[in-house]
């Protein structure tokens, strides 16, 4: 397995002042799960949650209605930013509470380990490419690099829990994912381990 090469090893940056938002950058569509997470962030907020949702990302208008619909039926307009589409989402992911990645059939999750580099702790759903860096990470590391749920309930949960983590916490489990998305996630890595297979190929072609 080749992973893709994120960033420099050393590019690496943990910003421990965060600012009150969770983050989603994507494609905003309801494939990317971003209805499961508006409904997750009406339940948060309804149980006393304080934090806000920042989401970047392409949407069609349609959709971003549907959704506005169902925060306004909350009164909760007020507290999810649509940021659409933007050049750099460093800073965000580098000030924010959490990335989450509510996607049901994510691939590679080149976001994800985007935000271990950037010292962003991330939540995401349990499956595909997501769940593979998680468990991967957790057997390199021997314990979580990130916060895996399964549905609204359980995302609801998450986002409480991070919300009153200790720091000490909170900041193992994002310095542990850096270490290891530098590690496993590095341009020097792919290109050492793509190298390393062409070289394989040539011996065993000879």
């Amino acid at each position: 397995m080749i992973y893709n090469g994120i960033k420099l090893k050393d590019d690496t940056i943990y910003n421990p002042d965060k600012k009150n938002y969770y983050l989603f950058v994507g494609h905003v569509n309801p494939n990317k799960g971003v209805t499961d997470l508006i409904n997750a962030f009406i339940k948060y907020r309804l149980e006393g949650g304080k934090l806000y949702l920042v989401i970047v990302g392409f949407y069609e208008k349609s959709y971003k209605d549907k959704l506005i619909r169902l925060l306004n039926m909350h009164e909760l307009t007020t507290f999810v930013h649509f940021k659409g589409q933007i050049d750099n989402v460093n800073l965000l992911m580098q000030e924010a509470k959490a990335l989450i990645i509510p996607s049901k059939h994510e691939g590679f999750g080149r976001i994800t380990a985007e935000a271990m580099f950037n010292g962003c702790l991330t939540i995401g759903r349990n499956t595909g490419g997501t769940k593979e860096q998680f468990n991967l990470g957790h057997d390199i590391t021997g314990d979580d690099v990130g916060l895996a749920f399964l549905n609204t309930i359980e995302l609801k949960n998450i986002m409480i829990r991070v919300e009153n983590m200790p720091k000490h916490t909170y900041d193992r489990i994002i310095l542990r994912a850096q270490k290891f998305a530098s590690e496993y996630f590095s341009i020097e890595k792919n290109v050492k381990s793509t190298i390393n297979y062409l070289y394989e190929i040539k011996n065993h072609n000879t």
